[in-house]
């Protein structure tokens, strides 16, 4: 999915988390305005290129300052039950910059822009299976980044 937007301060409370959550994780892929970010005691300025994550079970607060241009964002929802990465390394790569500097970030990143990019000649029956290997590659992107060393 593709988000285009203005500048925003958007917030995710939680009475909102209280009244729906739909127990997703969300990757996003950084385009157009940097992001400022805060979940589950992070925070972090996410440069254009560069992703980060979160979790639909924990408030949320983001800032799209940049009033040069709009803020766009492709999203990679991932129900809380397809990822293995154990919740508590999930926790450390929450609001984080998570730069695409190695080669799973890469292929990750060209990935979801090639789905984004193709999406309009998608077969419903190749949604599902494009959806597991976007499912594995951020799990392996995100077991990367939740090891201690890189944080």
């Amino acid at each position: 999915m593709i988000l285009v937007f203005e500048p925003l301060h958007a917030a995710r409370t939680p009475r909102h988390i209280r009244r729906g959550d739909p127990e997703t994780y969300q990757l996003a892929l950084i385009g157009g305005s940097p992001m400022v970010t805060r979940q589950h005691d992070n925070e972090a300025e996410i440069p254009t290129g560069n992703l980060v994550f979160f979790d639909t079970s924990h408030p949320l607060n983001t800032l799209v300052p940049d009033e040069r241009g709009q803020g766009r964002v492709t999203l990679l929802r991932i129900p809380r039950s397809a990822l293995p990465l154990p919740s508590g390394r999930v926790d450390r790569v929450l609001a984080r910059r998570l730069a695409p500097d190695g080669v799973t970030g890469q292929v990750l990143c060209q990935y979801l822009t090639t789905v984004r990019n193709r999406a309009a000649d998608l077969r419903t029956d190749e949604c599902h299976r494009l959806g597991t290997i976007a499912v594995d590659l951020a799990d392996a992107f995100l077991a990367e980044h939740s090891d201690t060393r890189h944080l």
